[in-house]
């Protein structure tokens, strides 16, 4: 037992005994539910077999929670997001068009340094950031 389930385990390092006691009884009821699974399916190569015997518990369990997460796909955080795009469950983000940041805060090229003016608005012609000192939403080098 203490070999099959040191093969493949679901123990986390923790400072808790009862987590320990969970993953412990979740290691031996795979070994066990393998041993009846192999039981029942004499004809399946038990060498390859187990590591994709406890996955397959897995997916089918959090299929069900997966599909729930992407209801509300302003909710997935960006790294949860890649996991389920390389999962195959959301498509992958085209990368033809590059990314304008209108939102974010720049800072005006034209001010000097030490002003370190951080703005939003942009010129209306080029799309450069412009700051209200300097231009009405046109930057300098738009109007000459």
């Amino acid at each position: 037992m203490d070999k099959l389930v040191g093969t493949f385990s679901c123990k986390r390092k923790t400072n808790r005994w009862p987590m320990a006691v969970f993953f412990n009884m979740i290691d031996v009821a795979g070994v066990a539910a393998l041993l009846i699974w192999l039981y029942n399916n004499p004809d399946v190569n038990s060498a390859r077999s187990r590591r994709m015997f406890l996955m397959t518990p897995g997916e089918k369990l959090s299929t069900e929670h997966i599909q729930m997460r992407l209801q509300n796909p302003r909710a997935v955080q960006k790294h949860a997001r890649q996991a389920l795009t390389t999962l195959g469950y959301l498509k992958a983000e085209s990368t033809d068009q590059p990314k304008t940041k209108t939102d974010t805060k720049q800072r005006y090229e034209l001010c000097p340094r030490n002003f370190d003016r951080e703005v939003r608005q942009q010129c209306s012609k080029c799309g450069r950031k412009v700051c209200n000192e300097h231009a009405s939403l046109i930057c300098g080098d738009c109007e000459h």
